[in-house]
C-alpha cells in the first residue's frame, strides 16, 4: 500500500471521527473537566491558547498538536507554571523522544491546584479544610506519512478531586497536519477531547469539552512574521451563551422586550466567536515578540462598563544559551490575567560533543 492510498485512508478516517463525535458536541458550561481547555504553555497561551501550529519543531505546540511530532523535537523537555488569580496555580511538563521504527512520542502532565477550603454548615460551624485539584496525564503519538502530511494523536488520562467528589475519564485527540516548506505554510484540523467521564462526581455522567478546530499559519516569505488564524469549534455553529440577566443586552425603554440584533449582526457575532486571530514577529533567532484576539472571550469576559483589553494575550520568547524562555499574559478578564512561564530545553545539548 502506497504513501498516496495511506493518506486517503487517514484523511476518511479523520472524517468519519469528525462525524461520529458531532453528536456529543456541547456548548459552554454544559461539560465536565474544563481545565482540558487551558493552554499548557506560554506559548500557545500568547497565540490564544488553541492549536498554533506553526511548524518549527517546539514541543510547546506539539504537546497540544500531536501531527508536530517529529524527529526534530527528540529529547525536548519543557517545563511550565501559570499563576491565576486567588492562589490558583496549574504546573505542567512534557517530554519528546523518537523512535526510528515507531513513531515520535511525547509524554506530558498537567496540575491544577485551586488552594484551600474551609468547609462550613448554614450555621457558619466549620469542618475543616479541604482542597479541590485536576489532573491530567497524556501520551502523544505523531508520525510523518509523507514530505507535506503528518498524523498525530494524544491520549489523556483525567483526574479530578473536590474535597470528597472525586472523578476521572479518559480522552483522545486525533490530528491530521500538512505542512509545505516553500511556501512556509502549516495546517491542521484536530478533533480534540474526544471521550468519557468513567467515574463521574455524582450518579449523573457529563460530557467532556469536544470540539473539531482548523489552524492555518504561515511565515511571510520576506518579513519575519508568521500569522495565524484558528476555526474553532466547528462542530457548532451557534457558540453564544444566552443570558436573560445579561447588563449588555438592549432592551425596549417601554415594554421591556429585547431588542435582537439585525441578520448581519448576529451573522458577524457567530462567525467572529469561532476565530482566533494570533502573529508572531521573530527578528533574531534567539527573539520572538507574540500577539492573539480571541473575539469570544472579549464578548464573554469583558465587562459592560470595563472592556479594556479582555481577549488579548501577548509574550514573547528568549533563547540564552541551551535553554528557550517564553513568558505571555492573558488578559480574559479586566480584574486579572493569569501569567505563563515556561522553560524549554533539548536534553541532548548537553551531552559532550554535541553539535549547537
Amino acid at each position: 500500500m502506497n504513501t498516496s492510498t495511506n493518506i486517503r485512508i487517514f484523511f476518511l478516517f479523520f472524517l468519519f471521527s469528525l462525524f461520529f463525535c458531532n453528536g456529543f458536541a456541547q456548548s459552554g458550561g454544559k461539560y465536565t473537566y474544563a481545565f482540558l481547555l487551558n493552554p499548557s504553555s506560554a506559548r500557545q497561551a500568547a497565540m490564544g491558547g488553541l492549536l498554533y501550529n506553526k511548524n518549527d519543531h517546539d514541543v510547546q505546540l506539539a504537546i497540544q498538536n500531536p501531527s508536530l511530532l517529529s524527529d526534530e523535537i527528540h529529547n525536548q523537555l519543557m517545563l511550565s507554571f501559570i499563576d491565576y488569580p486567588s492562589d490558583i496555580s496549574s504546573f505542567s511538563g512534557a517530554y519528546a523522544h523518537s523512535f526510528r521504527k515507531a513513531g515520535d512520542f511525547s509524554a506530558s502532565l498537567q496540575y491544577i491546584g485551586y488552594g484551600k477550603f474551609t468547609e462550613t454548615d448554614a450555621t457558619g460551624l466549620s469542618y475543616g479544610d479541604f482542597t479541590a485539584q485536576d489532573y491530567m496525564a497524556q501520551i502523544g503519538w505523531g508520525r510523518k506519512l509523507d514530505s507535506a502530511f503528518s498524523l498525530g494523536a494524544n491520549l489523556k488520562f483525567i483526574g479530578s478531586s473536590y474535597a470528597d467528589y472525586e472523578s476521572f475519564g479518559l480522552a483522545a485527540d486525533i490530528a491530521l497536519g500538512y505542512y509545505n516548506p516553500e511556501k512556509r505554510i502549516s495546517a491542521t484540523a484536530i478533533a480534540q477531547n474526544a471521550g468519557r467521564q468513567i467515574k463521574s462526581y455524582t450518579d449523573v455522567r457529563e460530557p467532556l469539552p469536544f470540539g473539531i478546530h482548523l489552524a492555518l499559519s504561515q511565515k511571510l516569505k520576506h518579513a519575519p512574521f508568521t500569522y495565524s488564524v484558528v476555526w474553532q469549534h466547528l462542530e457548532s455553529w451557534n457558540l453564544n451563551f444566552s443570558d436573560p440577566n445579561d447588563p449588555k443586552i438592549q432592551r425596549d425603554a417601554v415594554t421591556g422586550e429585547i431588542i435582537e440584533k439585525s441578520k448581519a449582526g448576529k451573522f458577524f457575532d457567530k462567525t467572529f466567536r469561532h476565530l482566533i486571530f494570533g502573529i508572531e514577529f521573530q527578528p533574531f533567532k534567539a527573539f520572538a515578540l507574540r500577539a492573539s484576539y480571541n473575539y469570544q472571550k472579549r464578548q464573554e469576559m469583558s465587562l459592560p462598563t470595563r472592556t479594556g483589553l479582555s481577549g488579548f494575550s501577548w509574550g514573547f520568547g528568549l533563547r540564552i544559551s541551551k535553554f528557550q524562555f517564553s513568558y505571555a499574559r492573558s488578559t480574559f478578564h479586566p480584574a486579572a490575567s493569569p501569567n505563563y512561564i515556561t522553560i524549554s530545553t533539548r536534553l541532548s545539548d548537553f551531552a559532550k560533543g554535541s553539535s549547537k
